[in-house]
Parts: structure tokens; sequence; C-alpha cells
């Protein structure tokens, strides 16, 4: 019965380089950020009084204080999954993947989504006069073409969370050119990664964003890349180990 509901609700994908993990780790990340989320929310908004004080539960107030970490997963599961494809063709000599097929599959899977809740949460907005009409408007427009950080300088007024939605996009029209150094040896493309995330991670220090852009947060996305760079190596390895010991039974029992 179990199975049967799995089997109905789960996401279905042709891939072959899908892997039912990156759900599971989705979901931790959800959870992190619906927690992080509902905490703020209730510790700011709510009038009663707390039969202890919060800070004596240090440990449950520190994991959801810091719940957005789960956006920062987020970034690495994007790194790792756009990654993929182009590490198989690089490193594997797999398909090459077709730039026109590669956009418009990122705007076919967010897009229809996306549109649908910003405008029902507009319309909401409106109704319930949360701001002056068009203010609202012209934040929903500027969120429909995931520009509002950039326009604005600061997070959507319709919702939030949208704001790593636009991180998301910057980071998907980035990744066919950042992924090229995949072309490079083992070490070079090793080293490269490598110092990317360290150097902007010391810009960072040095010279912090004014406004939330890709920027403030590549290193992540990268970290996510070096590890769908690792992960054809290695199995690339346990290939080439299973084939030889095979060969060698293989010679063995042709000896016997």
């Amino acid at each position: 019965m179990i199975g049967s509901i799995y089997n109905r609700f789960r996401r279905i994908t042709t891939s072959e380089l899908y892997f039912p993990e990156i759900d599971g780790i989705r979901f931790l990340a959800i959870v992190l950020v619906l927690l992080f989320h509902s905490h703020g929310y209730f510790m700011a908004k709510s009038t009663l009084p707390f039969a202890d004080d919060p800070a004596v539960y240090r440990p449950i107030n520190t994991l959801l204080r810091h719940g957005d970490r789960g956006v920062q997963l987020f970034f690495v599961l994007s790194g790792f999954i756009l990654c993929l494809p182009f590490a198989h063709h690089y490193i594997n000599q797999g398909k090459k993947i077709s730039l026109k097929r590669y956009y418009l599959r990122r705007v076919t899977r967010l897009e229809p989504p996306y549109f649908i809740a910003m405008t029902a949460t507009f319309l909401m907005a409106l109704l319930m006069h949360v701001h002056p009409t068009p203010i609202l408007t012209r934040s929903w427009l500027a969120s429909l073409i995931y520009s509002h950080n950039l326009i604005f300088h600061h997070p959507p007024l319709i919702t939030v969370v949208a704001w790593s939605l636009e991180i998301e996009i910057q980071f998907y029209l980035l990744a066919p050119l950042l992924f090229r150094l995949l072309a490079a040896g083992k070490m070079l493309r090793r080293f490269v990664l490598i110092c990317l995330m360290l150097g902007i991670m010391l810009m960072q220090h040095h010279y912090p964003e004014d406004i939330t852009t890709i920027y403030g947060y590549l290193q992540f996305f990268l970290a996510g890349a070096r590890q769908a760079n690792t992960f054809f190596k290695k199995r690339q390895g346990l290939i080439e180990r299973r084939f030889l010991i095979l060969k060698l039974i293989h010679n063995l029992l042709e000896a016997l």
C-alpha cells in the first residue's frame, strides 16, 4: 500500500542521471526552511507569554534560527544536478548538451507553477490591501522576470521567499559557460573549481554585495558542481575496477 502511494506521488523522470536520494535531501532542505520561517513568524508575531525563556532551549533554538541554511543546501543541489549532464558529456564522452533544450527545460519546469503562484499571491495581496496597487503591480511584474532584487534592491513584496528563485535563474544562465571548464584535465578543473570557491568567498568578505545576486551564493553552486565532477570520476573508477576483476576471473576460469 505504501509503495502504491509513493508511486502515485513520486516525481516522474526519464533521465538516466536521476537519483531518488536527491529528493530526500530536498525534503530535508524544505523542512529546514519551513521551520526557520515558522519560528521567525511566531516569535515576531506572538503576543502570548512564554512559560519558559526560549533561550533555555538553546539547541532547538539554534536549529530553528539557522533553518535558512536549507536554501544554501538547495543551491548546492542545483549545482550538482545541473552539472551532471555536462559532466557526463565532458568527462564520460556522453551525449552533447543542447543549450536550446537546456534553457527550454528550465523555463517549462519552473515558469508555469511560478507564474501561477506569484499571480495568485499578487491577487490576494491586492484584495487584502497589503500595499498600494501601483507598488504591488510593479513588484509583481519585476518578480515575473526574476529581477526584483536587481531593480528594487530588496526582496519581492509579493512573497519574500521568491528571492532565491532569482538567484537560481542567474545560475541557470551562467551554468553552461561555467561548466565548460569540465572539458579541461582532471587536475586543472579540480584546481579551478576550488580556486573559484575560495576566491569568491574571499571577495565576498572584502567586497560584500549591496544587493542580493548570484555573487553572494556562487560558492554553494560551485560546491555542487565540484561534487558532480567527483561523482563521475569515482563511478568511472569503480566501473574500471569491476571490469578488471571480472576480466581476472575470466582469465582464471580459462586457465583452469
